[in-house]
């Protein structure tokens, strides 16, 4: 018997299953969920909402500041 012939009666345990595919997709979807992202990335996608964060305090710390500073200079003199 040639190959050819051979190869019509194989074995179907290597028939590809679809939902085991389906559920290994899902385990690597969930574990790469599970991973940390490094610091750049989460900075990168964060950008505008850092900057936004820093000037508001800036801003608040600021006018706290310029509100206390007169009192300060009034209990010196």
């Amino acid at each position: 018997m040639s190959g050819y012939s051979d190869a019509a009666f194989t074995n179907t345990s290597n028939t590809l299953d679809v939902n085991q595919i389906r559920n290994e997709k899902m385990k690597n979807k969930i574990f790469e969920k599970m991973q940390q992202k490094p610091l750049g990335y989460l900075f990168d996608k964060n950008y505008r909402t850092i900057l936004l964060l820093f000037f508001t305090l800036v801003i608040i710390d600021y006018k706290i500041f310029s509100n206390f500073y007169p009192m300060m200079k009034k209990i010196d003199t």
